[in-house]
């Protein structure tokens, strides 16, 4: 934030220094052609008015008609009153603006602080006791704190004093701390009545002190009641003084015949406050001021009935912060007569002098100081009690339903309308705490009459009247009809940006950062983020240790490398499992090289979740560390809702075997991955075996915006990643069925998540861009008589238990959470370190078998034979035609030319024995073509294109014969 900005939302955008400098001015608020003098001048030519710059946000200026019409905003108007030039003196205009208004960024040690004077105590005064000189003469600053419209007098009658020094005797000295300008501090004189006599304590309030917890203190030490509550006090003299006159003025009026009634006489209302200055500003607008020692302490029963005996309404205006909302809450369905004035949403948006939040009744009042707005805001004011009880002249009483103030109770017990421009219908939702839940009007009803037979487990409740159950029994506005007249909310389900993810648990929130994992228990959640029902984790949460430690170091180029450590496979299932279906090479570590099965069995016991087993080569090792890593970052990746446009990938999980003739292999825990990842996101599963159903204009339909993950499950052989690249990286358009069509923005969209037991067709750069790869060894697998495996193997057979089942303990699930929020952690960590890297697989398999699918058995066959090693078709130049003719004739092939040459092109990568096609530039022309002009047979000169293969022994030959002649001298 500008210092600029600090002074416009300090000075409700500059309104406050025009009307300081010039009082006049106030004239212009209610009337547009009002005119005040800024000179000594005969007419006045002067207006201050509210508009928008271009680029910039509302704020007053003043348009000078006696200066050409110049348009001044607050800080040159301020500089041209004092004589000071704004254009070479900027900042020294605004840190003066700052020092009178008391506009602060922080509170800084340097300026914020007092004098302080240490002396030899005096004999009269005594060890450990607390000394001052006060005084009531507050200066103009020092009255700003507490508010708008709070004078020397509100203050004195309130008992506030400014102390002139203030200070505590320890060993026979005393520190006398001074207030300055920049650094006031405040002395309260608490009354409290015991018996017949009053006894006295003091608050200090040092509202600039940098250490917040420091700027409240009590003495002498022991003299405060530990339920004080402040201006009570005052409010029994008031009542006094308003019962006596009230007194008088009956008598006037009556005789003795017609005493006066004392003991049924209330004072119309007192309000009860959030704190010290809020009270101020509340006795400023001539209302009894109550507050609490602190915002969270409770009012106990025996101080709300000695209230309610003086008193006709009590009033509460609570923060508007995460904890005011509770506790105003808590207190108006404790004491459901009590008015709460909820101050309005608008004011949260507003920042103070110090940047932060407005919330307090002072802030408001600082926007709004006006008295008549005061009042408006009163009458705003709605008890939890719903009903209004009506006495006709015979004296009985009926009860009548106030929609206003039912809605109202409902809202307090967290039941609202969804605010949802996608649905026709309303959305009814219970709110506890930040948990949402979708429910059915009925669930309203009951809960309404359940709460009037004290049927709902609040510590507080009573059974209401007979009459009022009644009357809530016979109500129609509790029929769906009228309760969709509720208050509707917009409230964010967002659990992440791009720092951070919160995972919600029964018993609380955890974020995750690049640096922690942050929990806060569900009795301190502030409503800030809310999360639907469904998609709070099964159990609580317990922290673990980390179950494994990836390093990153750099290459020359700043490019990073990863290493592992797994520090603890055993503790989460699904880790182990990560584990070994990252183990490319378990056959060569688990099945070679032993004398006996015993030998096997006994290595495959002790190195059940291993990722550098024996018998492994380092390279080895480090692809299937790799693999293991970019799982950990895909979990990470997949889990983050925070979707960023330079990160629009979908998980894309295939098989790394390669199989002759790319057989579709499957069983290696591809579709579970996704399964697990589903137990923590609200997943949509649609299969990818039949890509005719993505024609389908409703195949979304059971997607919302609500929807974290959108599973395209085994993605056919002839389904196409490219299919799904707009709603990869763009908007999501569903079009559900007897509703109408919406659109989910790309930040609010679902990720996708894709198997498959094929390699992507079109795995081109478009294509790669565009998706997460994840490879899965067929470590587990199933046997068959012809595949060559010793065994079948599952993901339960290494558990010896389904996972993510009902019978799957809170153990197992919390050592899930603490595994996947590590993920989290990591991923975090890369995208803040490495914010362009993509943490790839070992791919070589994966290309292997996409160079397989692109030949084809048939033509791999064919050119294996036709270009053998050493045979009469390599190293030599073979019109290409002749070779495609070759094809046709041999296989009864049908394909086209360009068929062939993509064929060709994916066995010159794949062959072994093969090197290059085309070598440059014998072989090759500027525009990267073979061609050669020749003359046929029948003497007709003409252009035609050649192949020629070279084989790996024939550029090996040509090296070693250039790399001879190099050495030679001459």
């Amino acid at each position: 934030m500008t210092l600029k900005q600090k002074i416009l939302d300090a000075t409700r955008q500059g309104l406050d220094i025009f009307l300081d400098l010039y009082p006049e001015s106030a004239a212009c608020l209610n009337n547009k052609k009002a005119k005040f003098k800024v000179r000594d001048e005969a007419t006045p030519s002067a207006h201050i008015v509210k508009f928008t710059p271009q680029g910039g946000d509302d704020q007053w200026y003043l348009k000078d008609f006696g200066a050409a019409g110049k348009a001044l905003d607050c800080i040159q108007a301020y500089a041209e009153y004092h004589k000071m030039n704004a254009d070479t003196n900027w900042k020294e205009v605004c840190d003066r603006i700052c020092k009178e208004y008391n506009i602060a960024d922080t509170l800084n040690r340097d300026v914020n602080k007092p004098d302080f004077v240490k002396r030899q105590a005096k004999q009269e005064e005594e060890e450990g006791q607390t000394y001052f000189e006060l005084s009531q003469d507050f200066t103009d600053a020092q009255l700003k704190i507490f508010g708008p419209l709070v004078t020397a007098d509100v203050l004195k009658s309130m008992h506030w004093y400014v102390a002139i020094w203030i200070g505590t005797v320890k060993n026979r000295m005393i520190t006398e701390k001074h207030t300055t300008p920049t650094y006031p501090i405040f002395v309260r004189e608490c009354l409290v009545k015991k018996g017949d006599q009053e006894e006295v304590f003091y608050k200090k309030y040092e509202v600039y002190n940098v250490e917040k917890k420091y700027r409240f203190s009590y003495f002498p030490s022991g003299k405060k009641p530990q339920d004080y509550l402040n201006g009570l006090t005052e409010l029994y003299q008031e009542f006094y003084r308003m019962r006596d006159k009230a007194r008088e003025d009956w008598d006037l009026t009556h005789d003795e015949n017609h005493p006066f009634d004392e003991n049924h006489y209330k004072m119309p209302e007192a309000i009860l406050c959030s704190g010290e200055r809020d009270a101020a500003c509340v006795r400023a607008r001539g209302y009894m001021p109550l507050w609490k020692n602190s915002e969270t302490a409770d009012l106990d029963e025996y101080q709300y009935r000695e209230l309610h005996q003086m008193i006709e309404t009590l009033y509460n205006i609570p923060d508007i912060d995460s904890t005011g909302i509770t506790m105003g809450t808590k207190l108006a369905l404790q004491y459901p007569e009590i008015y709460t004035i909820w101050l309005p949403d608008w004011l949260s948006l507003r920042r103070d002098n110090r940047g932060k939040p407005m919330k307090d009744f002072r802030d408001w009042c600082s926007v709004k100081p006006k008295l008549s707005a005061f009042k408006d805001l009163i009458k705003g004011g709605k008890p939890a009690q719903f009903w209004i009880d009506k006495v006709d002249t015979k004296g009985n009483i009926t009860h009548y339903i106030s929609s206003e103030y039912l809605f109202h109770f409902l809202r307090l017990n967290g039941y609202y309308i969804l605010k949802d421009e996608n649905a026709d219908d309303p959305r009814f939702i219970h709110i506890k705490n930040n948990i949402v839940e979708s429910i059915q009007p009925q669930e309203i009803r009951n809960f309404v009459v359940r709460w009037a037979n004290n049927d709902t487990g609040n510590e507080h409740g009573v059974t209401q009247r007979h009459g009022v159950r009644e009357a809530i029994l016979d109500t129609p506005k509790l029929e769906p009809a009228k309760l969709k007249s509720m208050e509707q909310v917009d409230i964010s389900f967002d659990s992440a940006d791009s720092k951070t993810q919160r995972f919600y648990f029964p018993n609380g929130t955890a974020t995750v950062s690049a640096d922690e994992i942050h929990f806060v228990p569900i009795n301190q959640i502030n409503t800030e983020s809310y999360v639907w029902k469904e998609n709070v984790l099964k159990f609580s949460y317990r922290k673990l240790d980390q179950m494994f430690e990836i390093t990153i170091t750099t290459n020359d180029q700043g490019q990073p490398n990863f290493d592992i450590q797994i520090k603890n496979p055993y503790v989460c299932q699904f880790f182990g499992f990560l584990i070994n279906s990252s183990r490319l090479y378990w056959r060569k570590e688990m099945e070679d090289g032993f004398a006996n099965i015993d030998e096997r069995k006994e290595y495959a016991s002790t190195h059940q979740f291993c990722i550098d087993g024996d018998g492994l080569a380092p390279e080895e090792i480090q692809e299937q560390k790799q693999t293991l890593i970019n799982k950990i970052f895909a979990v990470g990746y997949i889990l983050h809702q925070y979707k960023s446009p330079s990160r629009a990938w979908a998980l894309y999980a295939m098989d790394n075997k390669v199989d002759e003739d790319d057989k579709c292999n499957g069983r290696s825990g591809k579709s579970f991955f996704v399964f697990a990842i589903s137990q923590l996101r609200k997943t949509i599963k649609l299969s990818g075996r039949d890509p005719k159903q993505f024609d389908n204009p409703h195949v979304f339909d059971s997607v919302d915006q609500y929807t974290q993950i959108l599973q395209i499950d085994d993605l056919s052989k002839s389904l196409q990643a490219s299919r799904f690249y707009d709603i990869i990286t763009g908007d999501l358009t569903v079009n559900p069925k007897n509703n109408r069509i919406f659109t989910i923005k790309f930040d609010q969209s679902p990720k996708l998540a894709m198997t498959t037991n094929y390699v992507p067709g079109d795995f081109d750069p478009s294509t790669t861009a565009r998706l997460l790869p994840m490879i899965f060894s067929d470590y587990y697998h199933e046997r068959t008589d012809t595949n060559g495996y010793l065994e079948s193997r599952s993901v339960r057979d290494d558990f010896q238990m389904d996972l993510f089942t009902s019978s799957y303990s809170e153990q197992n699930w919390n050592a899930f959470y603490n595994f996947v929020m590590q993920c989290e952690q990591f991923y975090l960590r890369m995208f803040k370190e490495f914010p362009n890297v993509k943490i790839m697989p070992p791919m070589g398999n994966i290309m292997t078998r996409k160079l397989l699918q692109e030949m084809g058995p048939q033509f791999k066959d064919w050119a294996s034979l036709y270009f053998m090693d050493e045979g009469p078709h390599v190293n030599t130049q073979i019109i290409r035609t002749d070779a495609w003719t070759a094809y046709k004739e041999s296989t009864g092939s049908l394909e086209s030319m360009k068929t062939f040459t993509r064929r060709l092109y994916a066995f010159v990568k794949w062959c072994p024995w093969i090197y290059e096609l085309n070598p440059a530039p014998e072989y090759r022309n500027s525009q990267g073509r073979n061609v050669k002009n020749i003359v046929d047979e029948c003497g007709v000169a003409k252009t035609v294109e050649f192949i020629y293969l070279r084989t790996v022994k024939e550029h090996t030959k040509k090296v070693n014969d250039r790399s001879f002649f190099d050495d030679k001298p001459f």
